[in-house]
Formats: C-alpha cells, structure tokens, sequence
C-alpha cells in the first residue's frame, strides 16, 4: 500500500513546526485525535515555568500553500465554518504555514481585524516578518499576556438622552474580543459604569438629574470601528431601573436576560452587513481617485452655472434662455451627483473627505435643483434666484472645506 504524499507532507509540517517551538522553549501538544481545525496547542514557557496559557494552531505544509504570495506575505484563504469555529475558540488561533524548502514556518492570528470575506470564504495575509523563532517570542507572550483583559473596552460615544421623566444614557463601545462570552462580560460591566455617569447635554438636564444615576442604559457593542462607520453592532444592550415609573419606560427589545437586570440582543445580520461593508469600501487610493473624477466633471458645470446667473443679473441673457441653459446643466449636474451616491463606500481613513465630498455634491445638485422638472413646477422665478444664490455660497463654502480635507489627507 502507498503512502499519500500529502499525508507525508502534513506529517514533515506538524514535526517541522513542533521543533520549532521547542527551541524557543515552548510546549507543543500534538492534537490528532479529530480535525476541527486545530492541529496543536502549544503553552507558552516563561523562564523555565510553565504559565498554563495556551494557543492554538492550525498547520499547513507544503509549497502549493505559497502559491499566492504578496512583498510582504502569502496570502491564505479559508472557509467561512473555519473561520467561525476558531473566532469563537477559548483560545487565540493561530494560522501556521511551512515550507519544507526553506524550513520555514510563518503564522499570523485568527481575529476580525486580520480577516477579509471574500465571496467563496475568507483570506488574510500571513507576514514574512512572522516567522516561528526567537523573533516572535514577545509577540506570542503579548498575545497570550495577562495584561491583556477580556472584559476591557472603550466609550466611542457618549450621549445623553434624558427626558423629564429619567435619566437615560446611550454609548457605542467598542469591545477588544468578539467572543460571546467577553461581549456579555463588557455589557454588564459598561452598563454599570455608564449608570453612575454625571454627563449632561445641557444645563436644563443638568439641573434635572445633578448626582442621580441613570434610570435607563443603552448600549451598542461593536467589534470594530469599521463596522461602527456602518452602525453594525454586533450586540445591544438595556438596563431599565427597576423603580422607574411604567409611564417613562422605553420599549423593551425581546432578547436574553444575562443577569443585573440587563437584557441583550444579538444582530442577525451582523456577518451579512461586515461581509457587504468589505465588498464595497474602496482602498484610500480608489477613493480619492474616484472621488476626483467626479468633482471634475461637477465643477465645470457649477462655473457654468455660476456664469450664467451673473450673466442673467446684468441682463446679459433672457429670461427664458437663462431657464433653458440652467434646465440643461441640471440634467448633467444631477447625473453626476447620482453617480457619486454609488461609487463605494469610503475607508475610514477617509471618513472626514468623505463628508466633505458628500456636502460638495449635495449642495452642486442644490444650485440646479430649481431648474428641474420638479422644481420649475414648484418655485416662481423670484424665489428660484433666491435658493439658487443661497445654494451657490453654500457650494463654495462647502467645496473650500473639502480642499482642506484634502490638504490634509495627502
């Protein structure tokens, strides 16, 4: 009977990959009984004491996994079922490649910041600067390190949504782990923190609430700041006092009572928006390239339009060809601002150009929008010129700001 050869591969890996580990002085534990995707676990040894903190590890070997290769790092793809299992793992995974050829091993961990979807799976680049050696000692114990809490998280937002019946909070955290377990972790221990807040939008609530703990906490978890761009939490939250009158009681979502009175609600299509979201975010370059062409094509026409309402005012031009010209660079003005609304999503990196974009374009279909169909329909010739130069000034305000966007993000 012959031996598979890739049978013999993953053999030479596992073993290359083991004494790999043990000469940085770890622990490796072979886990062969069944394959759900961990191939070992291996304990991190901290001068000769064993800490009894572990990783796990998936191991690929072989030269047919180094076939997607970037400058940086090779590129390896996975399946969704994969990616699910080990980003709810107890333990960080970690993704293990080596090649025989140079007795090599590279890895990189399986978390939501180094994942991209793609529309078969998922892939992540593995780094060459992460080679299995005394180089990646510190990294390893940092990723396992007790300084590293579970439960910790941060306020991305703030705000105070008080009535005159209670005072009611609302935050955006963002938590460092996409576990299940951690996430009810965070929104017990937010929740608490947020209630004893002395935060007040105005002196009116100030006045109402001074030194009263919150009636009300709402909560809105997310894993990433991307996914917070799109308003995809991953989790939700409330609290409601137990002693607040029925009559100033908000509406309460259906969802699982984790204990302290809070109640969390899972988002369904959390996954689906990430997976779209990915999809759709433009690269920085992408963006500004796109958004350029654009505003080459709209601010000609505005300077068109800019001219031809001087013109009108010194009556230079009739009535009537005035309203034909204008009706003509509606149409092409209003086209390219629809084909601005879909031309992806911006990166977060261009979060403040893309406002600035936006503003821009809006406010170019608002100098034309007079002259529309709609708009000839509804307005009289006075009150046209009006919104038109209200529209222009607001245009030119605006297009200034988004050249101060771009001064800074080049």
């Amino acid at each position: 009977m012959r031996r598979a050869s890739q049978s013999s591969t993953e053999r030479i890996g596992v073993s290359a990959v083991q004494l790999l580990f043990e000469k940085i002085g770890y622990i490796f534990r072979e886990q062969p009984i069944s394959d759900y995707g961990i191939d070992a676990h291996i304990e991190v040894v901290q001068e000769n004491v064993v800490t009894g903190r572990l990783i796990a590890a998936q191991i690929k070997s072989g030269i047919s996994w180094f076939e997607e290769i970037t400058e940086t790092g090779v590129i390896y793809r996975g399946d969704n079922d994969h990616l699910s299992y080990w980003l709810n793992h107890s333990l960080p995974v970690i993704v293990i490649l080596y090649t025989p050829q140079t007795d090599s091993a590279y890895w990189e961990i399986v978390s939501n910041d180094k994942v991209h979807k793609t529309q078969k799976g998922w892939k992540t680049e593995i780094p060459f600067a992460q080679k299995i050696d005394f180089s990646s000692k510190a990294t390893f114990e940092r990723i396992i390190g007790k300084s590293i809490r579970r439960d910790s998280y941060t306020i991305l937002s703030l705000r105070d949504t008080s009535h005159n019946g209670a005072k009611r909070y609302s935050a955006n955290i963002l938590v460092e782990s996409s576990l299940r377990f951690d996430i009810l972790e965070v929104a017990k221990k937010a929740t608490q923190y947020t209630r004893q807040r002395m935060y007040y939008r105005n002196e009116i609530t100030e006045q109402r609430w001074r030194d009263t703990p919150a009636h009300v906490v709402f909560l809105f978890i997310y894993i990433s700041v991307d996914d917070l761009k799109m308003t995809n939490w991953i989790c939700r939250s409330l609290w409601i006092d137990e002693n607040l009158p029925e009559q100033f009681v908000p509406n309460r979502f259906s969802g699982e009572h984790i204990g302290e009175g809070i109640i969390t609600e899972w988002s369904h299509n959390f996954e689906t928006f990430r997976i779209l979201s990915q999809q759709s975010t433009l690269t920085k370059e992408d963006y500004l390239a796109t958004m350029m062409s654009h505003l080459k094509i709209v601010s000609p026409l505005i300077d068109k339009a800019r001219n031809l309402i001087t013109a009108f005012n010194a009556n230079q031009l009739s009535s009537s060809e005035y309203v034909k010209r204008m009706t003509k660079l509606e149409l092409e003005v209003t086209e390219c601002y629809m084909s601005s609304t879909s031309i992806g999503l911006a990166p977060l990196e261009c979060k403040d150009i893309s406002g600035r974009f936006k503003g821009t374009m809006s406010f170019a279909r608002t100098v034309v929008f007079p002259f529309s169909e709609k708009g000839l329909a509804t307005w009289e010739e006075r009150n046209r010129n009006y919104l038109v130069r209200r529209a222009l000034e607001d245009y030119t305000q605006e297009r200034m700001r988004l050249e101060f966007e771009l001064e800074k993000i080049r």
